[in-house]
């Protein structure tokens, strides 16, 4: 189970609970703030079992199973921001199926992320997981998630983008990753 070490917040899978509602995905766990339009964390297993040989699908997309009435962040949300897409559950530890990676696109997976963040130092934090899984039969349970507001991209320092619908953090290469 992705919460094997427990739920971080007490999210629950109730819409009522807009700024941490539960979301389990089939590959992850999450809870979303809606008012953020971000994860307020994200919640996985990974083991050999979860890499393969599949490739990174890049097929961005809303995540249906959010609340009717909730914003969808959409693929484009992220346009002209200064800020990546930046993957909580990393595309690459999802490798061993279509469907699974697949999963990570999900907009419900994204964080605002710096682009020189997202594909340096959370990149190489990524892969030092994979690697200490890679042939060995060890396992890890992952818990990451963004901190605060105010992040500083491409374009300079922002609190939002996609006209004030997604919350940017403050941090999100420094956020926990267990």
């Amino acid at each position: 189970s992705s919460l094997l070490l427990g739920n971080p917040s007490d999210a629950l899978a109730n819409p009522a609970n807009f700024s941490n509602y539960l979301m389990k995905e089939t590959y992850y766990t999450l809870s979303y703030n809606r008012d953020w339009s971000t994860p307020n964390w994200v919640s996985w297993h990974l083991s050999l079992e979860d890499l393969g040989s599949t490739p990174r699908q890049d097929d961005f997309r809303p995540n249906d199973a959010l609340p009717s009435g909730w914003y969808q962040v959409q693929n484009f949300s992220y346009n002209g921001g200064g800020f990546d897409r930046g993957h909580m559950c990393p595309s690459a530890d999802r490798t061993a199926t279509v469907p699974a990676n697949s999963s990570t696109f999900l907009m419900t997976n994204m964080v605002p992320q710096a682009p020189v963040c997202n594909q340096t130092t959370w990149a190489n934090l990524e892969d030092y997981a994979r690697s200490l899984v890679t042939g060995t039969n060890k396992e890890l349970y992952i818990i990451a998630g963004p901190a605060g507001t105010g992040g500083t991209g491409n374009s300079g320092l922002l609190n939002t983008i996609d006209n004030t619908r997604i919350n940017v953090p403050a941090s999100s290469c420094e956020s926990a990753y267990m």
